[in-house]
């Protein structure tokens, strides 16, 4: 059974980290024999623990999907809604009566204050990329990047060949996938940075922690996506993918300067 090899990527709202996970993917389908990469976030049971407040039933997959539908639709929106009341309880309940928030700040909340404030700032970390095995994961993180069988012959127990998070955002996220051997990579896009300033400069308040833009020398990697080239896009996605297949991660940290950047 391979290695997975542990790559995480960091870029704002636009920057086109999903993108390239799907550019890796088409990389891996042309290889010979075929490679395999498997996404994950440290916000999916995030997303799960949120959406079953309303749907207690769903799956991972349906609130990840419910989600990045709405998320960055700047018209959707929670709203605090009461039913229909006495006169005395509206008197009552005058002071205590709660404004909408839009749907992607109500979810960050979620994530942070109700929960890395509450449980811990790793909370959301040790689910994804746990430091030792744990019951749900015997494998350690490993586990959480299973291939999943295309027929019945298909190994149902197979680690991807390329582990990837693309949703990279803050410094324990960052220090946590350091810790593991893993490859942090910043995706830039400029319109897509300055398009991220203008939301919270126009809303008046400061960013939030999954809005923060960390520094390029944090990183082994630096995609630049400033052109937005889809083909030139592809192209660097599959240097890093075959610099990776070729020469390992390891390979990547001792070159110099880093970080690498490619263009």
């Amino acid at each position: 059974m391979q290695e997975p090899s542990l790559i995480a990527l960091h870029g704002a709202r636009g920057a086109g980290k999903d993108t390239t996970f799907n550019l890796i993917q088409r990389w891996c389908a042309k290889s010979d024999p075929a490679l395999s990469a498997v996404r994950k976030g440290f916000a999916d049971h995030m997303k799960w623990a949120y959406m079953r407040q309303w749907v207690p039933n769903c799956t991972m997959q349906w609130a990840i999907e419910f989600i990045d539908q709405w998320k960055n639709d700047p018209t959707a929106k929670c709203l605090a809604i009461h039913n229909e009341i006495t006169e005395d309880q509206a008197h009552a309940m005058t002071s205590v009566f709660i404004d909408g928030v839009n749907f992607r700040d109500h979810m960050n909340q979620f994530a942070t204050e109700s929960a890395r404030e509450v449980y811990g700032d790793d909370h959301w970390v040790d689910i994804l990329l746990p430091l030792q095995p744990t019951p749900r994961n015997p494998e350690g993180w490993r586990g959480n990047f299973l291939v999943p069988p295309r027929t019945a012959n298909d190994d149902p127990y197979s680690f991807a060949h390329y582990a990837v998070i693309t949703d990279l955002r803050a410094y324990n996220e960052l220090g946590r996938v350091k810790e593991l051997g893993g490859l942090c990579v910043k995706i830039k896009r400029r319109d897509a940075e300055e398009a991220e300033r203008r939301y919270y400069e126009e809303k008046g308040i400061p960013r939030h922690l999954f809005a923060t833009e960390l520094p390029d020398e944090e990183f082994h990697v630096i995609l630049n996506n400033d052109d937005n080239n889809m083909d030139h896009a592809y192209q660097r996605a599959a240097q890093l993918a075959h610099e990776i297949d070729y020469n390992g991660i390891a390979s990547i940290k001792r070159g110099v300067p880093i970080p690498w950047v490619i263009r």
